[in-house]
Formats: C-alpha cells, structure tokens, sequence
C-alpha cells in the first residue's frame, strides 16, 4: 500500500541513490549507453517513467530495473543476443519492472520485516532477528518471482504493441538459461528457471 502511494518524484530521487550499484559490477560504456538510450527513445513501453538506460561492462548475463526508471543492462547479456527482438523483450521486461513499481515495493516489503522484528524482539534478540531474518528472505523471494511472472507478461505486450516478434521473450529466456549455469531449486530463486519462464 505504501509502494502505491510512494510520490513518484521521490521514488526518482531514491533511484538516484541506488545507481552506484551499478558500479559495483562494472565501469558504465558511455557509447554503449547512448546507443540504447537512443533505441529507447524509439518504442513505446507504455509507461510515464523517463526511462534511461545504462550499459555496464560486466560478465554477468543480467540487467535490473532502479526505482524510478534507471535501468542497468550488463554488456554479457546484450552480447548474447542475435536479435532485435531479444533486445526489445529484455528492455521491455526491465521497463515492466518500473510500471509496475517492483522496485520500490520490495524495498518497502523489507523494510516491513525490520519494523515488526523490532516490535517483536525489543532490537535485543538474536533468535527472534534469526528466525524474522528467514521469513523475510523467502518472503522477497516469493515476491521476486511474482514480479518476474509480471515483467515477463508485460515484455509481451511491449513487443506486440511495437510490431516485434513476440518469440523474442522465449528466445531472450533461452539466452539466460544458457548464460546462468546451474540453476538452484525455484523455491530458492529470486527468479523463475528459465525452462518454467518458457513454459509459461
């Protein structure tokens, strides 16, 4: 509820503050960036955010969306494409994250389980910080996959409404699950294995 109603102005300003995460896996391609910005600015992702995207040199097969409508894409993933389609079905999803404000309700949805931790425990025992700290994890897991099944859906519409070829999600799905390795169990995952992601 909180996450609904969160001013987007100041969910902007939050992003800002979670953009040197970005540093922590890469030196942002400035080149790269403008690229895709420019690309960007050529479909609709039907959203009121001003989306902007930056390309960061990593190895890691990935992107994440930012509060607010910073989106980081690893230069690993977009190597791994041999499409257009592919590209559009991952900014899409990324931009899916942002409409449907993901981002900022898993910040909220921790920062919830810290609060009753408190309430309960006193911020004095480490049996109770112990077992909320489990809850909370899996319970932003099973909220990560949800928002997963979302963007995934909204990626989609983003392509059918741009003319793409709406095999582009299933192919940008192969691409992960090639790019990932060894998946763990789903239960444990912040995201859906790729096979199931196909599936769906």
């Amino acid at each position: 509820t909180i996450a609904t109603n969160f001013p987007k102005d100041m969910e902007v300003k939050l992003g800002e503050n979670y953009l040197g995460i970005a540093e922590e896996y890469g030196v942002i391609d400035n080149n790269k960036t403008k690229i895709i910005q420019h690309l960007s600015s050529k479909i609709d992702f039907n959203t009121e955010y001003d989306l902007t995207f930056y390309v960061v040199e990593s190895d890691y097969v990935n992107a994440f969306a930012l509060p607010g409508g910073r989106i980081i894409v690893f230069t690993a993933l977009i190597d791994s494409m041999t499409s257009y389609d592919q590209l559009i079905s991952l900014m899409g999803h990324e931009a899916g994250h942002v409409e449907l404000r993901h981002s900022i309700q898993s910040i909220f949805r921790e920062q919830s389980y810290n609060i009753v931790l408190n309430a309960i425990s006193g911020g004095n025992s480490e049996v109770v910080s112990s077992i909320i700290g489990t809850a909370s994890s899996l319970n932003t897991l099973h909220g990560s996959r949800k928002h997963e099944k979302e963007a995934d859906s909204y990626a989609l519409k983003v392509l059918v409404k741009n003319n793409c070829d709406p095999k582009g999600v299933v192919e940008l799905f192969e691409i992960l699950a090639k790019g990932g390795g060894n998946y763990i169990p789903n239960i444990l995952s912040t995201h859906p294995n790729p096979k199931l992601r196909i599936e769906n």
